[in-house]
């Protein structure tokens, strides 16, 4: 199937003329080079398109979940990840398996093969064996992709409920090259309490390799099962072959063989000034069960450097574990030489606000040493109104732009504004400046998909990448639409920002 991304977006000539009288007259020029390949949306509802097409239409035993997504600079265009299970083959309901497709980012079509599946855990047929939580990363150099995934696999010497991380490379035009490599060992093989969970990947020019992080529980030193902590892996670019240390251990909540403290959730950047990486998670250290979030510095060779674990977040009384940090993701910004850290979470801090009540806040840091900077635990959104916990923002995500030195954060959120209502969600962005200062609206939505005021269809768990060259984003979620209450697919939208910082539909 070839299916093309299409969106209307409309912004009269008069007030392009009113727009560029008033502004100074060195801006004119690249103003006018932005809006001959950009039109404003205005008050136009955002189109998007269905991407994943798992199992017969109508039917809400399939589903396409937990996307991602990545940009080939070479080829400019994109690729996006996710966990689903399908009908072909002999696959059967609840098998869930990594699929992916290709976008053009320069005509929103699709390209290469539709739905095209990457990960093959064991024998079809058997839902018993499941690959979960898929994150990707491009190579330039060798134009190829490398998707990660956790799974477990019934084939020696692994079992059914063994989770592990497997990698797999994917070329430019979606062919898959080689075999998939499993390459975390948490606990003895065979053993199914000790897991690998949530990977993410990122990829280091420098040095042509890629670093894969995830969270997992493992018997090593003291460690018992259920005791989760944050692990990494080196691996060669193209090849995928591991460098020492094997799953060298990165954090260090509580003390060894407590499995009441954790670390999870993980989240990484590359920093190319210092060709380093920066990991955070959020975790329960002193207390448990008051989750913050916290970082560490790695040198390209995964040492530990800089303060060990260090904290980044204080939500609540250091004591009260009912205020939490959780789900971070990370930008850096080398104009600066410094990360901005983004969390979902509720926070004591201000007085209007409640226990329960989730949105999304930020801190700068500077890369090094790594040091707190500006406002402590800035606040981000503002989902419905304060002291209402129903409302909430949650699944951030950030990007920094170099073309403009901002950020662009990514939520899914629930908000008051007429005609939505609670249990609605939709996506939102939020610019910011360098400083962290809100830049243009406050939460733009970007999604509307469904009926406006119905809680029946939703996009959630949304996930973006820019494109340099055209600047725009290329948006992607999990959400069901009018076609069938239930029937989670995977959607896609172009966006970009206006003069004003203002999210616009783009048509390619």
């Amino acid at each position: 199937m070839v299916a093309q991304l299409v969106w209307v977006a409309n912004m009269n000539s008069f007030k392009k003329q009113i727009l560029l009288f008033t502004l100074p007259l060195l801006t004119i020029l690249p103003l006018l080079l932005f809006l001959t390949t950009h039109t404003q949306a205005g008050d136009d509802p955002p189109r998007y398109h269905r991407l994943s097409h798992m199992g017969p239409d109508g039917d809400i035993l399939y589903a396409g979940i937990n996307p991602a997504i990545t940009y080939n600079t070479v080829d400019e265009q994109f690729l996006v990840v996710w966990q689903a299970d399908d009908d072909t083959d002999l696959l059967v309901d609840e098998e869930f398996e990594i699929y992916g497709q290709l976008i053009d980012a320069r005509t929103g079509q699709e390209i290469g093969p539709d739905d095209f599946r990457i990960s093959f855990m064991a024998l079809d047929g058997n839902n018993l064996i499941n690959a979960d939580d898929p994150a990707v990363a491009y190579n330039p150099v060798d134009n190829e992709y490398l998707v990660v995934w956790s799974a477990d696999n019934n084939i020696f010497p692994q079992v059914d409920g063994e989770f592990e991380i497997f990698v797999q490379r994917v070329a430019a035009n979606g062919e898959l090259i080689a075999d998939p490599i499993k390459i975390s060992d948490m606990g003895p093989d065979g053993d199914p309490i000790y897991d690998a969970r949530n990977p993410e990947v990122v990829y280091n020019p420098t040095d042509h390799e890629y670093l894969v992080i995830w969270e997992g529980d493992d018997n090593s030193n003291d460690l018992i099962e259920g005791e989760f902590e944050i692990y990494g892996q080196r691996l060669t670019a193209p090849d995928a072959i591991e460098l020492a240390p094997n799953d060298f251990r990165i954090s260090d909540m509580g003390p060894d063989g407590f499995s009441l403290y954790d670390a999870t959730s993980p989240a990484v950047v590359y920093n190319e000034l210092a060709n380093e990486y920066f990991v955070v998670w959020e975790g329960d250290d002193d207390i448990e069960g008051a989750s913050e979030i916290y970082g560490q510095r790695l040198t390209a060779t995964g040492i530990e450097t800089d303060t060990n674990d260090f904290r980044i977040t204080t939500v609540g009384f250091i004591t009260d574990t009912t205020y939490d940090a959780i789900n971070p993701s990370v930008a850096f910004n080398p104009l600066t030489n410094e990360y901005l850290v983004i969390w979902e979470g509720d926070n004591d801090t201000i007085s209007t606000m409640v226990e329960g009540e989730s949105e999304i806040w930020g801190q700068r840091l500077t890369a090094n040493p790594l040091t707190e900077i500006g406002p402590n635990d800035f606040r981000i959104t503002h989902m419905g109104p304060d002291g209402d916990p129903t409302f909430d923002a949650v699944s951030p995500e950030i990007s920094y732009i170099p073309t403009y030195n901002h950020y662009v954060v990514l939520w899914d959120g629930e908000h008051n504004r007429t005609p939505y209502v609670e249990g609605e969600h939709d996506a939102f962005v939020q610019t910011l400046s360098a400083t962290g200062d809100k830049l243009g609206r406050i939460g733009s939505r970007i999604t509307d998909i469904g009926l406006a005021g119905s809680q029946l269809y939703d996009a959630a768990d949304p996930a973006f990448h820019y494109d340099p060259i055209r600047r725009h984003f290329l948006l992607v979620w999990q959400g069901d639409d009018t076609n069938s209450d239930d029937e989670i697919e995977i959607y896609g939208q172009f966006f970009y920002e206006t003069s004003t910082y203002i999210p616009a539909i783009w048509s390619p």
